[in-house]
């Protein structure tokens, strides 16, 4: 079994060993440090994020793609799907990129929000997402593939 880790205060992303309790091996996560992880569905790829996001392989390790765009660190990171990533940051922006292009498909500042963004839910609908704010928990919802 494995567990990823990180720290706002370090640039990197450890991989550790559950059962020897061991750091594997450590990834460099970029300036200004690795706020937020996010393991995709099937255990393959990692997306770790400051203020640019990283798709790595967790086979070879390698640093798939970054994805830039934010201008503050990612409070909230998300695969909808294998070609979807979302997240949110301190820049109170939803952003909505291509994997495949590694591009960013939409970016929307969120309305009448004075603090930064800290979750995003994802309903049983897959093309729903719900957005948390702090420190209140005011919530709203937006439509990420336009299914519904």
């Amino acid at each position: 079994e494995k567990l990823y880790s990180c720290s706002p205060m370090d640039k990197h992303v450890f991989e550790w060993d559950l059962k020897k309790g061991k750091v594997i091996r450590k990834f460099v996560g970029g300036k200004p440090g690795v706020h937020r992880l996010c393991l995709s569905s099937d255990g393959s790829q990692l997306l770790t994020a400051g203020p640019n996001i990283r798709l790595w392989d967790l086979k070879t390790g390698e640093k798939l793609k970054r994805f830039v765009g934010h201008t503050t660190p990612v409070t909230s990171l998300k695969f909808v799907s294998k070609d979807v990533i979302l997240s949110a940051s301190e820049d109170r922006y939803l952003s909505v990129w291509d994997a495949r292009l590694q591009k960013l498909k939409g970016s929307k500042k969120v309305p009448n929000m004075k603090r930064p963004l800290i979750a995003l839910a994802s309903p049983c609908v897959p093309a729903q997402l719900d957005v948390y704010s702090e420190p209140n928990g005011s919530k709203f919802r937006v439509l990420v593939c336009g299914n519904k």
